[in-house]
């Protein structure tokens, strides 16, 4: 029914032999810094060298990852990375395909009407979600920053429709959604195998 909510049992991955940890606003905010393909809408014409830096970031907390950089922590682990992984790019696109599958999941939301907007935000989203749950929520910004990001989503649509948000989408309107884009999709046998449902 609320397939953003399944993110409260998984278990992340492990990515170039890292445990990755859920993904989190922190994550996005630290991304975001470093101008990374996976916050620029581009996540798919990374370089090794991306996989490498997304994955060790998202192994870490917040915190964790900031301190890593600043104390140059995260150099000398990302250049063994490279000496460890580097010369196999076959089995570094497998990881980059973890980490592709991983960060899928966990963009999960609730779905919401949105209609075209003339102005662009003038602030990364990530950072509304962190203020409207700092303003509203009784979390520390390092309990923000760690949170899971569908949990920070779907608190952060809790949030909106308390203060009158009407753009999230129904059951009943989602159920509509849902068997149209069936009756859209191809009945070929490969369009028919057995995928869990989101």
């Amino acid at each position: 029914m609320f397939p953003y909510c399944k993110h409260t049992l998984l278990v992340p991955p492990k990515c170039l032999g890292l445990r990755l940890r859920p993904f989190s606003l922190g994550h996005i905010d630290l991304l975001t810094a470093l101008d990374h393909p996976v916050v620029i809408g581009s996540a798919e014409t990374m370089t090794n060298g991306d996989v490498a830096v997304a994955a060790w970031i998202c192994s870490r907390t917040y915190t964790d990852g900031i301190r890593g950089y600043l104390s140059g922590k995260a150099v000398k682990a990302l250049h063994l990375l490279g000496l460890r992984w580097g010369a196999h790019d076959k089995e570094f696109d497998e990881q980059r395909d973890i980490l592709l599958e991983y960060l899928e999941t966990y963009m999960m939301a609730p779905p919401r009407w949105d209609p075209e907007r003339e102005s662009q935000p003038v602030i990364p989203w990530h950072l509304s979600v962190f203020a409207a749950l700092q303003r509203d929520l009784n979390y520390t910004p390092a309990e923000l920053w760690d949170m899971p990001l569908p949990r920070a989503l779907e608190l952060f649509a809790a949030v909106a429709a308390n203060r009158g948000d009407d753009s999230l989408v129904t059951l009943k309107e989602q159920d509509v959604f849902e068997q149209m884009n069936n009756l859209e999709k191809p009945t070929s046998p490969a369009a028919c195998s057995l995928q869990p449902e989101d």
